[in-house]
């Protein structure tokens, strides 16, 4: 007759509180290995370019094609099941002493998995060859004089593409795209890629679905104009923007979608893409916001020469310009901070030095498109 083990000899098994843990111990193993990897391409671009730009990234992308055909964003609801989730796991959790752990390793065990699905769904763009190389532009610091002279073309362009927005009949409260989710947002910002494209074969690409997201008042809150989804392929876009920000910030955002990382790149791209547009409203957001970041740039050069060059710009652009302002204003809260930190951090952490100044260099490929197209 079989007689019962003692308790300290019962077979003991592997409870749930482990299991998270080793699974999580996985992932951080796997996301170590791919910020490792990161660490690598950013050293070798031309192998990132071949083996994950024009390999890997492409699948990936085409894996994730059939989630634009939903009439919501994806990105949103998987965000609001997994707070939902945490919660509720944290709450659980509580009612037992072992529960905490249970929860941390769960937690630990997504973060890790998140990290690396973001870097292989999209992180690794960020180690490919700069747009200048592949247009074959020298880009450079430039001097106060350059900035100024930058400031005026984009004033005397922004000027025009008003007024003939104006000529066409069409009001200010119409300079906008009207946000779809169909592809890159809108047919018009869609032909303007095509158009850019032909010249630029390098922004080629599947397009890009675009989601107006329910939570814009919290992406206000946080200063964020858009964000891009690696794990949904969704470009969203602040629906309380000013109409003069969104073709722009679409265009952006698109831009990330389509495998161009770095912060002043896509802020570029979005210009020339605008740009490229038979729409004056586009290609008035286009110059405008490029305007925006070279008053920037030359304010922080010289502010008595921005007050100089500043009067000589058409007053409804200006007035423009101080409508997107008075809006980011009156929409800034403390949360600004925190906001602007965690993307100063995220940014570092993936190889842009400037953090979020970044954004900003955008002004040197706008000098260096200038200078090329020079006789």
């Amino acid at each position: 007759m079989d007689q019962p083990l003692p308790p300290d000899s019962a077979p003991k098994e592997l409870g749930w509180g482990v299991r998270p843990w080793l699974a999580g111990l996985v992932c951080l193993v796997l996301a170590g290995g791919s910020i490792g990897t990161l660490s690598v391409l950013q050293r070798a671009p031309d192998r990132t370019e071949a083996l994950y730009c024009r390999g890997v990234f492409p699948v990936v992308r085409t894996l994730l094609a059939p989630l634009g055909h939903a009439p919501f964003s994806v990105a949103e609801l998987m965000a609001l099941l997994l707070v939902a989730a945490v919660c509720v796991g944290l709450l659980r959790s509580m009612r037992k002493p072992a529960g905490v752990r249970r929860a941390l390793g769960w937690m630990m065990m997504l973060a890790a998995a998140g990290l690396f699905t973001f870097e292989v769904c999209w992180g690794f763009n960020h180690a490919r060859q700069p747009f200048a190389w592949h247009a074959g532009w020298e880009v450079r610091p430039r001097s106060q004089g350059e900035l100024a002279e930058l400031v005026r073309s984009l004033g005397e362009e922004a000027a025009i593409e008003r007024t003939r927005c104006l000529e066409a009949g069409s009001v200010p409260q119409e300079w906008g795209l009207q946000l779809q989710g169909g592809p890159d947002g809108d047919p018009r910002l869609h032909e303007a890629w095509a158009t850019a494209a032909g010249a630029y074969p390098v922004l080629g690409g599947r397009p890009v679905s675009v989601r107006r997201p329910v939570f814009s008042w919290l992406m206000s809150a946080l200063g964020i104009s858009g964000i891009y989804s690696p794990f949904t392929a969704e470009a969203h876009v602040n629906s309380q923007v000013p109409l003069t920000e969104v073709p722009f910030v679409t265009a952006h955002e698109v831009a990330h979608g389509r495998g161009f990382a770095r912060e002043d790149e896509a802020n570029f791209i979005a210009y020339l893409v605008c740009r490229s547009s038979h729409d004056p409203s586009l290609r008035y957001s286009g110059s405008l916001q490029a305007l925006s970041h070279a008053r920037g740039a030359l304010g922080r050069s010289g502010r008595g020469l921005l007050e100089e060059v500043s009067a000589d710009l058409a007053p409804g652009v200006l007035a423009d310009l101080q409508a997107q302002y008075r809006f980011w204003r009156s929409k800034e809260t403390v949360l600004w901070e925190w906001s602007s930190r965690a993307n100063d951090v995220y940014l570092k952490g993936q190889g842009q030095a400037a953090g979020v100044r970044s954004y900003g260099r955008m002004v040197d490929l706008l000098l260096a498109q200038r200078l090329a197209q020079k006789p």
